[in-house]
């Protein structure tokens, strides 16, 4: 009998142990997608004076 309690222990342990790494995996990999959105999301820099290098006031003559 004490071998089938400690033989469950260790499937339980092993089964929770694995239920937890697998949460901190998503997590982490949720956080990634996160960041990724907000990278992407980032708005552009803001324009000094209306000058930006494509505009027509920066040609000179």
């Amino acid at each position: 009998m004490a071998f089938s309690m400690v033989a469950t222990y260790m499937l339980v342990g092993v089964l929770g142990l694995w239920l937890i790494l697998r949460g901190l995996g998503n997590a982490l990999a949720w956080y990634a997608d996160f960041l990724d959105r907000l990278e992407d999301a980032r708005l552009p820099p803001p324009v000094i004076f209306g000058d930006t290098p494509r505009s027509p006031q920066n040609t000179w003559g």
